[in-house]
């Protein structure tokens, strides 16, 4: 059996990130694939590049890179080729530093804003009015825009970040993060990781487990 740990919006070094360690540590996974934002620089001076690093050292003291797809998303890219650079050279699973594909999983982080700040604005207070009608509508359109964007086929499952979500929805599910701060969804709806276990070449759902923190 194959164990799968899969992490989005770690959003280091946010005191909370740190919390990626013990998970890697507690799950001991096969493999580990990270959906993007793993690191954030805003509203402090870090340089990006130099936070990418830092936080690259302290992946692979505990896990081997190797072993890990790494996406990147808004967050940690900002239309930054240095980072597309630095994420292509390391020895990893994935070769495109945007999307990855395992199995019958697609990895994508999920901005479909594709860096257009106000669109993202935009997004927030729409995913907001959209939360108070029904929570899974939000996730539910997003993950068909990017089943559409990428014509992705009925056998596929994606994995996917971005809007702070955890939970199913049809066509794949959202993988949470480990930023406490509200954005949209918070708690039990936002906070955690997924686990995935697989015996055999197709990953079905209930192969795939939800952890909440």
């Amino acid at each position: 059996m194959e164990k799968i740990l899969v992490l989005s919006d770690i959003h280091y070094p946010l005191p909370e990130s740190e919390l990626f360690e013990d998970i890697i540590n507690d799950e001991n996974p096969d493999k580990v694939f990270l959906l993007g934002d793993n690191v954030d620089n805003y509203e402090t001076t870090y340089d990006l590049l130099d936070l990418y690093k830092e936080f690259i050292h302290k992946l692979s003291s505990i896990f081997p890179l190797e072993k890990t797809a790494i996406i990147i998303g808004d967050n940690d890219y900002q239309g930054n080729n240095r980072i597309v650079n630095y994420i292509n050279s390391l020895d990893k699973l994935n070769n495109n530093a945007f999307t990855y594909t395992y199995k019958n999983l697609f990895l994508f982080h999920g901005n479909i804003e594709n860096g257009n700040h106000a669109m993202e604005i935009l997004g927030k207070y729409v995913g907001l009015a959209m939360k108070g009608i029904n929570k899974t509508l939000l996730p539910e359109l997003l993950m068909k825009r990017i089943r559409s964007m990428y014509n992705i086929d009925n056998e596929e499952i994606v994995l996917a970040g971005h809007i702070h979500y955890l939970g199913y929805v049809k066509g794949g599910i959202f993988c949470g993060t480990l930023n406490t701060k509200p954005i949209i969804y918070k708690g039990k709806d936002s906070l955690g990781y997924v686990v995935i276990e697989l015996s055999n070449n197709k990953i079905e759902y209930e192969d795939i487990k939800i952890k909440i923190i």
